[in-house]
Protein backbone atom coordinates (compact mmCIF):
# COMPACT_ATOMS: atom_id res chain seq x y z
CA UNK A 1 0.00 0.00 0.00
CA UNK A 2 1.16 3.44 -0.87
CA UNK A 3 1.21 6.16 1.73
CA UNK A 4 -1.38 8.68 1.22
CA UNK A 5 -0.44 12.26 0.82
CA UNK A 6 -2.75 14.86 2.24
CA UNK A 7 -4.92 16.39 -0.37
CA UNK A 8 -6.09 19.42 1.44
CA UNK A 9 -4.26 22.61 1.59
CA UNK A 10 -4.02 22.49 5.31
CA UNK A 11 -2.58 18.99 5.20
CA UNK A 12 0.01 19.98 2.65
CA UNK A 13 1.03 22.97 4.71
CA UNK A 14 1.43 20.81 7.78
CA UNK A 15 3.48 18.29 5.84
CA UNK A 16 5.68 21.06 4.45
CA UNK A 17 6.30 22.44 7.96
CA UNK A 18 7.24 19.00 9.29
CA UNK A 19 9.64 18.46 6.39
CA UNK A 20 11.19 21.89 6.98
CA UNK A 21 11.59 21.23 10.72
CA UNK A 22 13.25 17.87 10.01
CA UNK A 23 15.58 19.51 7.50
CA UNK A 24 16.37 22.31 9.96
CA UNK A 25 17.22 19.75 12.67
CA UNK A 26 19.51 17.84 10.27
CA UNK A 27 21.28 21.02 9.15
CA UNK A 28 21.66 22.22 12.77
CA UNK A 29 23.04 18.86 13.83
CA UNK A 30 25.53 18.86 10.97
CA UNK A 31 26.67 22.41 11.73
CA UNK A 32 27.10 21.65 15.43
CA UNK A 33 29.55 18.86 14.69
CA UNK A 34 32.88 19.78 16.37
CA UNK A 35 35.41 20.97 13.85
CA UNK A 36 39.08 20.20 14.19
CA UNK A 37 40.89 23.10 15.93
CA UNK A 38 43.15 25.18 13.73
CA UNK A 39 46.84 24.58 14.55
CA UNK A 40 49.37 27.41 14.72
CA UNK A 41 52.39 26.71 12.57
CA UNK A 42 55.69 28.49 12.03
CA UNK A 43 58.83 27.95 9.99
CA UNK A 44 61.60 25.90 11.62
CA UNK A 45 64.90 27.72 12.28
CA UNK A 46 68.03 27.04 14.33
CA UNK A 47 68.59 29.21 17.44
CA UNK A 48 69.61 29.31 21.08
CA UNK A 49 67.20 28.58 23.87
CA UNK A 50 67.30 31.08 26.68
CA UNK A 51 65.99 30.31 30.08
CA UNK A 52 65.71 33.08 32.63
CA UNK A 53 65.30 32.51 36.33
CA UNK A 54 64.22 35.38 38.54
CA UNK A 55 65.20 34.71 42.13
CA UNK A 56 66.71 36.45 45.12
CA UNK A 57 69.89 35.30 46.77
CA UNK A 58 73.56 35.97 47.40
CA UNK A 59 76.32 35.39 44.86
CA UNK A 60 79.77 34.67 46.28
CA UNK A 61 83.01 34.72 44.33
CA UNK A 62 84.39 31.33 43.34
CA UNK A 63 87.84 32.42 44.45
CA UNK A 64 88.56 35.56 46.46
CA UNK A 65 92.13 36.91 46.48
CA UNK A 66 93.23 39.72 48.78
CA UNK A 67 95.75 41.99 47.12
CA UNK A 68 98.22 43.77 49.37
CA UNK A 69 101.45 45.69 49.11
CA UNK A 70 104.85 44.40 50.18
CA UNK A 71 106.16 47.97 50.35
CA UNK A 72 104.97 50.61 52.75
CA UNK A 73 104.05 54.15 51.82
CA UNK A 74 101.20 56.35 50.70
CA UNK A 75 99.13 55.33 47.71
CA UNK A 76 100.10 57.58 44.81
CA UNK A 77 97.38 56.42 42.41
CA UNK A 78 94.59 53.86 42.33
CA UNK A 79 94.03 52.50 38.83
CA UNK A 80 90.82 50.45 39.35
CA UNK A 81 87.38 50.83 40.88
CA UNK A 82 84.88 48.38 42.33
CA UNK A 83 83.43 46.18 39.62
CA UNK A 84 86.31 46.69 37.15
CA UNK A 85 87.56 43.63 35.31
CA UNK A 86 91.33 43.07 35.43
CA UNK A 87 93.75 40.69 33.75
CA UNK A 88 96.71 39.09 35.47
CA UNK A 89 99.55 41.62 35.66
CA UNK A 90 97.35 44.71 35.21
CA UNK A 91 98.42 47.67 37.36
CA UNK A 92 96.01 48.14 40.28
CA UNK A 93 97.74 50.82 42.34
CA UNK A 94 101.04 52.64 42.81
CA UNK A 95 102.67 53.55 46.10
CA UNK A 96 104.82 56.68 46.36
CA UNK A 97 108.24 55.22 45.57
CA UNK A 98 110.49 58.13 46.60
CA UNK A 99 111.97 56.27 49.58
CA UNK A 100 112.49 53.08 47.60
CA UNK A 101 114.10 54.96 44.69
CA UNK A 102 116.51 56.61 47.13
CA UNK A 103 117.38 53.19 48.59
CA UNK A 104 118.22 51.95 45.09
CA UNK A 105 120.40 55.01 44.43
CA UNK A 106 122.19 54.62 47.79
CA UNK A 107 122.78 50.90 47.23
CA UNK A 108 124.14 51.60 43.73
CA UNK A 109 126.44 54.34 45.05
CA UNK A 110 127.76 52.09 47.83
CA UNK A 111 128.41 49.30 45.33
CA UNK A 112 130.24 51.69 42.99
CA UNK A 113 132.33 52.97 45.90
CA UNK A 114 133.42 49.46 46.95
CA UNK A 115 134.26 48.61 43.32
CA UNK A 116 136.42 51.76 43.11
CA UNK A 117 138.20 50.79 46.34
CA UNK A 118 138.82 47.34 44.89
CA UNK A 119 140.34 48.92 41.76
CA UNK A 120 142.69 51.00 43.91
CA UNK A 121 143.62 47.90 45.91
CA UNK A 122 144.26 45.94 42.70
CA UNK A 123 146.80 48.58 41.71
CA UNK A 124 148.39 48.25 45.17
CA UNK A 125 148.42 44.46 44.73
CA UNK A 126 150.31 44.76 41.43
CA UNK A 127 152.80 47.06 43.10
CA UNK A 128 153.20 44.64 46.04
CA UNK A 129 153.73 41.72 43.62
CA UNK A 130 156.46 43.63 41.80
CA UNK A 131 158.13 44.66 45.07
CA UNK A 132 157.97 41.09 46.38
CA UNK A 133 159.53 39.73 43.15
CA UNK A 134 162.29 42.37 43.35
CA UNK A 135 162.99 41.62 47.02
CA UNK A 136 163.15 37.88 46.28
CA UNK A 137 165.74 38.44 43.53
CA UNK A 138 167.70 40.78 45.77
CA UNK A 139 167.58 38.30 48.66
CA UNK A 140 168.90 35.55 46.37
CA UNK A 141 171.73 37.90 45.36
CA UNK A 142 172.17 38.87 49.03
CA UNK A 143 171.52 42.51 48.09
CA UNK A 144 168.73 43.04 50.66
CA UNK A 145 167.99 42.07 54.21
CA UNK A 146 165.64 39.31 55.28
CA UNK A 147 163.50 41.92 57.09
CA UNK A 148 162.87 43.89 53.91
CA UNK A 149 161.95 40.68 52.06
CA UNK A 150 159.56 39.69 54.88
CA UNK A 151 157.99 43.17 54.80
CA UNK A 152 157.43 42.90 51.02
CA UNK A 153 155.88 39.43 51.48
CA UNK A 154 153.60 40.69 54.26
CA UNK A 155 152.54 43.65 52.12
CA UNK A 156 151.67 41.25 49.26
CA UNK A 157 149.59 38.99 51.54
CA UNK A 158 147.78 42.02 52.99
CA UNK A 159 146.97 43.33 49.50
CA UNK A 160 145.57 39.93 48.46
CA UNK A 161 143.47 39.71 51.63
CA UNK A 162 142.08 43.19 51.04
CA UNK A 163 141.10 42.24 47.47
CA UNK A 164 139.20 39.22 48.86
CA UNK A 165 137.56 41.50 51.42
CA UNK A 166 136.44 43.89 48.68
CA UNK A 167 135.10 40.96 46.61
CA UNK A 168 132.98 39.87 49.60
CA UNK A 169 131.80 43.45 50.15
CA UNK A 170 130.84 43.73 46.48
CA UNK A 171 128.70 40.58 46.74
CA UNK A 172 126.99 42.02 49.82
CA UNK A 173 126.39 45.38 48.13
CA UNK A 174 125.02 43.64 45.01
CA UNK A 175 122.57 41.77 47.25
CA UNK A 176 121.54 45.05 48.90
CA UNK A 177 121.01 46.62 45.47
CA UNK A 178 118.89 43.68 44.30
CA UNK A 179 116.81 43.92 47.48
CA UNK A 180 116.34 47.68 47.00
CA UNK A 181 115.26 47.13 43.39
CA UNK A 182 112.78 44.44 44.47
CA UNK A 183 111.35 46.77 47.11
CA UNK A 184 111.01 49.48 44.45
CA UNK A 185 109.14 47.01 42.22
CA UNK A 186 106.76 46.28 45.12
CA UNK A 187 105.49 49.86 44.90
CA UNK A 188 103.60 48.81 41.75
CA UNK A 189 100.70 46.61 42.84
CA UNK A 190 99.47 44.33 40.06
CA UNK A 191 96.60 41.87 39.70
CA UNK A 192 97.74 38.36 40.65
CA UNK A 193 95.07 36.78 38.40
CA UNK A 194 92.19 37.59 36.05
CA UNK A 195 89.05 38.70 37.86
CA UNK A 196 86.71 41.44 39.03
CA UNK A 197 87.52 43.99 41.72
CA UNK A 198 85.21 43.57 44.72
Amino acid sequence: MKPRLPTTRRGRLLLSIIVLVVLAVIVAWYLRKPTAPALATTAVSRGDIEQTVDATGVIDAYKLVSVGAQASGQIKSLKVQLGDTVKEGDLIAEIDATTQQNQVLNAQATLDQVKAQRSVQQASLREAELEFARQRQMLAAEATSRAEFDAAEAKLKTARAQIQSYEAQIKGRETELATARATLAYTRITAPMDGTVV
